[in-house]
């Protein structure tokens, strides 16, 4: 869902950040805020980090780690 955003949310103000993906976005997208206990998960960037990140291979490396530990 959060990959079809048009823009993402944007710049947040840090102390909004949470606010915005735990309490605001559930609303707005009439989704539930679930809790999965059996996944593993990792944060993709801060939006300051994102141009380096995508610019690098790191994805494709947890993927690869992902696709080992699945097998």
């Amino acid at each position: 869902m959060y990959a079809g955003l048009p823009s993402g949310p944007g710049v947040l103000i840090p102390d909004e950040e949470e606010h915005w993906h735990t309490v605001h976005q559930p609303t707005v997208t009439d989704q539930p805020n679930i809790l999965i206990g059996n996944a593993v998960v990792g944060h993709f960037t801060f939006f300051p980090q994102r141009a380096i990140v995508l610019a690098s291979d790191v994805l494709d490396r947890y993927r690869a780690l992902a696709q080992k530990a699945a097998a």
